[in-house]
């Protein structure tokens, strides 16, 4: 689902490993819902503003610079407590998909820069 302020960026990215959101809730204004998932997590990383976040009754302050990590079946939700737009990144993907460093997963090919 969406709702106003967020737009999902791994789908219009068409990306298939995990999805990307990016969110601005105004002042005092809070996600719609709590919600939980049952195989991803989310990590939210937050650009701008100050709020708070709830992980099911554990609640704590968040703010620019701030990461949290929610896991499987957490309940969660943040508000935006302060006075100017909460700017944040959402990276949802399967939990315990990583597989760490991944020898030779990367290469240098030997394509020329053609920057104006």
């Amino acid at each position: 689902s969406t709702y106003n302020g967020k737009v999902f960026i791994g789908q219009a990215a068409k990306m298939t490993g995990c999805e990307i959101s990016y969110t601005v809730l105004n002042p005092g204004v809070s996600e719609p819902f709590f919600h939980l998932h049952h195989q991803h997590e989310e990590v939210y990383l937050i650009i701008s503003g100050s709020g708070q976040y709830q992980v099911d009754d554990t609640v704590f302050d968040i703010t620019e610079g701030s990461v949290v990590r929610v896991g499987v079946g957490a309940s969660h939700c943040m508000k935006n407590t302060g006075t100017i737009p909460l700017v944040y990144v959402c990276i949802q993907t399967m939990e315990k998909s990583y597989q760490g460093h991944i020898p030779n997963e990367c290469e240098f090919p030997k394509t020329e820069p053609k920057f104006h």
